[in-house]
């Protein structure tokens, strides 16, 4: 009897111990979810400065055993009150020309003090 409920308590551990990172993703989560007081959304716009495409490279990996591909990245940098960011969209990249502007929608999770906890940026891409 008292090996079953050693092999109970050991699974239930192993269970926790296999869920933690999403178990503490999700504290996380709840806690930031918490703070919020409020959600402040506004339309701002980015102004394409450059892009360029990087082409994946074929290594090896394992010890020279398994070839494997990195992808091709297609990036173009934007620029919102000298803050660059990066955006990695292969139609993005085939539609854009450096100078065109973009609108985005910038969704920021803010504080009772008016502290920005986090944000989003969503493209109302056309």
């Amino acid at each position: 009897m008292i090996k079953n409920i050693i092999w109970i308590i050991v699974i239930i551990l192993g269970i926790i111990y296999l869920f933690k990172d999403n178990l503490i993703y999700f504290i996380k989560k709840i806690r930031l979810s918490l703070k919020v007081k409020h959600i402040r959304k506004s339309i701002i716009q980015m102004e394409v400065i450059d892009k360029y495409y990087i082409k994946g490279n074929i290594e090896m990996v394992g010890g020279n055993r398994v070839p494997s591909k990195y992808p091709d990245s297609y990036i173009i940098e934007l620029k919102y009150e000298n803050l660059l960011h990066k955006i990695n969209d292969k139609e993005m990249f085939n539609n854009l020309y450096i100078g065109c502007k973009l609108e985005f929608e910038l969704v920021e999770k803010l504080d009772k003090y008016e502290n920005i906890l986090s944000y989003k940026l969503n493209c109302i891409y056309k």
